[in-house]
């Protein structure tokens, strides 16, 4: 089947399979919606017994190839047999109909068919797994733990990080005149962020909230005043205006401005102007623009 819908009456009709839903249809809408990984809002899983010889794992839930792991009690595992070594704590789903064999577990050294539990390898497993973090050891003792920055459901699914940077070595601001910062290099992420960098629009493309950062070094003439100002398609951000005389030595000639922009559409640009009126055309450079979905 191409297409499918789900939750619909299961009475046959259309998508509404007559036969309930099975196991793997199921599964598929954790992956689909979710990913794979620890689930952010609830407890996370926390690792902690440095100094000694059991690792304890705090609470938490977390999605593996769509399976829905739950612990509401911490669960121990003994490293005191590991002896020396460096061993990822594994979440692993062993979708395989025997009992998967690993370094360590709750139970001993096992993780039983058809569950999905936590357990420290020193490989890495065949059946799904998502990575929670790593812990060495010394004569079976804890000596560090750290955990995997890339253990939320939602970090594996979408990048949280600056989904545009844009640079460019000048750009010419007429006296008097708004001039939309254009012909920068840029990185983006397509997933929220694209750019043109003809015209100077930013595009964002998802829904949620960005921060935006734009700076600017003016050359040295300090004369009346420089201003940076982000523009949305719904509305302008109020400007960062200041007195060339107050900031522009010989020194130091950076100005910058921040904002936080919702984006409740899901579809909407953004630009960056640069003003000036000093009488003359100035000259700017080492202009950065950087868009981050928080």
């Amino acid at each position: 089947m191409a297409e499918q819908s789900m939750f619909w009456p299961t009475t046959g009709t259309g998508d509404g399979t007559s036969g309930g839903y099975t196991a793997d249809r199921l599964a598929s809408i954790w992956k689909s919606v979710i990913g794979d990984g620890v689930l952010f809002y609830l407890n996370k899983l926390a690792m902690s017994g440095a100094t000694t010889t059991t690792l304890t794992v705090g609470t938490g839930a977390a999605v593996v190839a769509g399976y829905l792991y739950e612990n509401t009690s911490s669960v121990t595992i003994s490293t005191a047999a590991l002896g020396t070594g460096t061993y990822t704590l594994y979440l692993i789903a062993n979708e395989s109909a025997s009992a998967l064999t690993v370094s360590r577990s709750a139970s001993g050294t096992s993780v039983a068919a058809k569950t999905v539990r936590l357990a420290l390898n020193a490989t890495t497993p065949t059946e799904p797994y998502i990575s929670i973090g790593e812990v060495t050891t010394v004569s079976g003792q804890i000596s560090t733990i750290s955990t995997d920055s890339g253990r939320y459901a939602l970090a594996r699914s979408k990048t949280y990080s600056v989904a545009a940077q844009w640079e460019t070595d000048s750009v010419s601001v007429p006296n008097s005149t708004d001039t939309t910062v254009t012909g920068a290099t840029s990185v983006s992420n397509s997933d929220f962020v694209s750019i043109d960098t003809t015209t100077g629009v930013i595009s964002i493309l998802g829904t949620g909230a960005y921060l935006i950062e734009f700076q600017c070094a003016w050359d040295t003439n300090t004369t009346n005043r420089r201003r940076l100002e982000i523009n949305t398609s719904l509305f302008p951000y109020p400007s960062i205006q200041m007195a060339a005389s107050s900031f522009i030595t010989a020194t130091y000639t950076q100005q910058r401005m921040t904002a936080v922009y919702y984006s409740l559409l899901g579809a909407s640009s953004i630009t960056c102007t640069l003003w000036q009126d000093s009488g003359s055309t100035r000259t700017t450079g080492d202009i950065r623009i950087q868009v981050v979905r928080l």
